[in-house]
């Protein structure tokens, strides 16, 4: 797109007039905020100097020049109005007359320092004189010469000698335009936007692919405190006709008065690709002695047609002459780099209908490369004349590559930005062999969580393009929850133990989790195995779960409460006495226990012996606790 329109700002009033007086000029500068900004900075400058004199002014006119251009960037990003401008002036020139008044008051009444230098204007006038004509000249001096160099050089008063104001910002654009397809996608589209200051940016940007029909570019430039935005068309059309190719003549000497001819009639549109040829007469139709003339036609899906003709033309075969049977141009698909072994089938008759024998070269079998190559084939009449004829035989690799892409891809998140995915693909052609593959998005990605469609795209040395598509999912996984091993522990009371275990769970987005155990850490757990269930859910909804076992067991032995050592009085004259003592046991958990004694109480004892009982308890843990005391059995003595 070579042609562009100038997008600038509209033209200012005082612009229009090509040329003007002096004065004008100075009264169309002294009224704008340029000037007012002039008469500021002379006015901040003089009242720095102070009461300095005369000679001091001097260099306030050359500082205030150095200073303008600085102080019109400041009004202009303040944007400050021309009215507030002058009240700032105003205030720093009374702030002026004021330190010039107390200069000559204090020179009159005595209070200058020492060998301080003082303003050689004495009293409130020559003050307010003083500081008016430093302030009149300086702007003067500025203004006045700069406005005059500049008028005279090319007569507008926005060229000075001193000026560093910059032109108006301008965006140039190109003018509206058609571009030609190239694809089904429509057209990949290159322009020039252009600025006198800063940087173009446009959107789409220039060699995008805009599709058909109209787009709009938008275009923006910023330099400073000004901005320019502007747009501009772009249409894409297909206007471009198929490419329609035909024989360009076909001559044959035939034996009747017709012939069945058969041609090879192609189009290709570089938007549809292949097109349909319509011929009139067709291909394969019956052609009469003479020339007939062939119309053929193709139209793409947006109506470009193309049209060409050429002329069969069928003569009586003279005597002596062979005639062939061969068959039209034909096309074969490569069956790899070499080409492909193509078959045909030829036949020659002289004027009588015998059949000739015919040699061709390069022969039917034979490998053809890729491209077209044409085949001659001769026969020879005996007694006649020997003559030839050919048809082409195209090699063309049609074949899209075969992409292997996998089935699908799931990568947990490792952060809430995604996972970095990785996948495998390839490709491999007949032809070609393995051909490159680009993937979009490509591999080693950072891939947002949630599903995504991956397609791989191949060409080969053809052109042909093949595709092939899968789904990426980056999914967020379920949280870590860890637990303890299991525990047993004994009881520390009839109902149980208190049980404190560590139980934390961890995300690989979220973090640390706070898992949600029951029973919980320092419950009372009863005697027995009890399964802790400790679970954890993350931001995303994803729960986790893990278990271990707390048992509790009763290791103690009941108490076992047996009599001490006795002695057991017999009857005089006895020689066995029944026995009986008491002896039982409690325990912490099951309270009473039965005490089984060995003799059993109430079992006989000899007298005059001394006999030890065994007692043994045990609890319905199997705890067992065993004592044994002793007993004497005596007769009285009398």
């Amino acid at each position: 797109m070579s042609t562009h329109a100038d997008l600038r700002p509209p033209t200012r009033p005082e612009e229009a007039v090509e040329s003007r007086s002096l004065l004008a000029d100075i009264w169309a500068a002294v009224s704008t905020e340029e000037f007012a900004g002039r008469v500021l900075v002379t006015a901040t400058v003089t009242l720095a100097v102070g009461w300095l004199g005369v000679k001091e002014a001097v260099g306030a006119v050359i500082a205030s020049q150095v200073l303008t251009e600085a102080v019109q960037n400041f009004v202009r990003r303040r944007r400050w109005t021309l009215r507030r401008i002058w009240l700032v002036t105003l205030l720093l020139l009374l702030l002026q007359f004021v330190q010039r008044a107390w200069a000559a008051i204090s020179r009159r009444f005595g209070r200058t320092r020492e060998g301080a230098r003082t303003a050689p204007p004495t009293g409130w006038r020559g003050a307010a004189i003083m500081s008016s004509a430093v302030a009149a000249v300086t702007v003067a001096a500025i203004t006045v010469p700069e406005l005059a160099i500049g008028h005279s050089l090319v007569g507008d008063r926005d060229t000075t000698f001193f000026s560093t104001d910059q032109q108006a910002l301008a965006l140039s654009l190109p003018h509206p335009d058609t571009a030609e397809a190239t694809g089904r996608t429509g057209a990949r589209v290159t322009y020039s936007a252009t600025a006198n200051r800063g940087v173009v940016r446009c959107e789409p940007p220039s060699g995008s692919v805009f599709p058909f029909g109209m787009s709009t570019v938008q275009c923006a430039v910023r330099a400073g405190d000004e901005r320019q935005v502007g747009t501009f068309t772009v249409l894409v059309a297909d206007r471009e006709e198929p490419q329609l190719r035909v024989p360009s003549r076909i001559e044959r000497e035939i034996l009747g008065t017709s012939a069945t001819i058969t041609f090879a009639a192609t189009a290709r549109d570089r938007v549809d690709g292949r097109t349909t040829v319509q011929c009139s007469p067709e291909s394969g139709a019956a052609y009469r002695l003479g020339p007939t003339m062939v119309r053929c036609s193709a139209r793409d899906s947006h109506g470009n047609n193309a049209s060409k003709s050429f002329v069969v033309d069928l003569k009586r075969l003279p005597a002596g002459s062979p005639i062939f049977s061969l068959p039209g141009n034909r096309n074969a698909e490569a069956t790899g780099p070499t080409g492909a072994t193509v078959t045909y089938s030829v036949s020659a008759k002289d004027r009588d209908g015998r059949s000739l024998s015919v040699n061709c070269l390069p022969r039917s079998g034979s490998l053809f490369a890729i491209g077209t190559q044409r085949v001659t084939c001769s026969a020879s009449v005996p007694g006649g004349e020997t003559k030839q004829e050919s048809f082409d035989l195209t090699v063309r690799d049609t074949t899209k590559p075969t992409v292997t892409v996998p089935t699908s891809v799931s990568v947990e998140a490792d952060s809430k930005d995604g996972a970095i995915v990785s996948y495998s693909f390839s490709a491999s052609d007949l032809v070609s062999g393995d051909v490159p593959v680009r993937c979009e998005p490509a591999s080693g990605t950072r891939l947002s969580i949630g599903s995504h469609s991956v397609t791989c795209t191949a060409s080969d040395a053809a052109g042909n393009e093949a595709q092939s598509a899968f789904q990426a999912s980056v999914f967020d996984g379920k949280p870590t929850v860890i637990v303890p091993a299991d525990i047993t522990l004994r009881y520390a009371t009839p109902s149980g133990s208190a049980v404190k275990y560590p139980a934390s769970a961890t995300d690989r987005l979220d973090g640390r989790l706070r898992p949600d155990c029951s029973p919980r850490s320092g419950s009372v757990f009863p005697l027995g195995p009890t399964t802790v269930t400790c679970s954890a859910t993350d931001s995303g909804g994803n729960s986790a779960s893990k278990s271990f076992t707390i048992t509790i067991v009763d290791r103690i032995a009941p108490v076992l409460s047996l009599p001490a050592d006795f002695t057991w009085w017999a009857p005089s004259g006895s020689k066995t006495d029944v026995v009986t003592f008491k002896a039982s046991a409690d325990d912490a958990i099951d309270g009473p226990v039965a005490v089984r004694c060995k003799p059993p109480s109430g079992s006989h004892f000899v007298v005059g012996k001394t006999r030890t009982v065994f007692c043994s308890a045990t609890d319905r843990s199997g705890n067992t606790a065993r004592g044994s005391f002793r007993i004497t059995v005596e007769e009285p003595v009398e």
